[in-house]
């Protein structure tokens, strides 16, 4: 096979182009929360932190800039017990224990959970 040398010429040249530098960064308002990221072609801002990527990967874990640091979301779901299959307590829908019923709703298949073993 016969590579014209004009070809040749033209693949060397694409090594030559200049890539765009890579800058990860999050972007967030005046009162510190996050609006977004960008790598590269910034928008116009002075509000922005200059991450790694693995945190610009994972910016959705972080909720907002406080002092030019990111600040983690936590999720707290709080007071936590244990329950167990109880013929009285917590009134749920059979086989989906954390489909909790009110007093004042019915369902046909339910089944009830307590925060002691019977």
């Amino acid at each position: 096979m016969n590579i014209p040398p004009e070809l040749i010429e033209a693949f060397s040249l694409i090594k030559e182009i200049p890539q765009p530098i890579k800058e990860y960064r999050i972007h967030f308002n005046k009162n510190g929360f996050i609006t977004g990221c960008s790598m590269i072609n910034h928008p116009e801002s002075e509000f922005y932190v200059v991450v790694d990527q693995d945190t610009y990967n994972n910016y959705f874990r972080y909720d907002k800039v406080i002092n030019g640091k990111l600040r983690k979301i936590v999720y707290d779901a709080g007071y936590r017990v244990k329950l167990y299959p109880s013929t009285t307590g917590y009134r749920v829908v059979k086989n989906h224990a954390a489909l909790l019923l009110e007093a004042n709703e019915s369902y046909d298949n339910t089944e009830f959970y307590s925060s002691s073993s019977d």
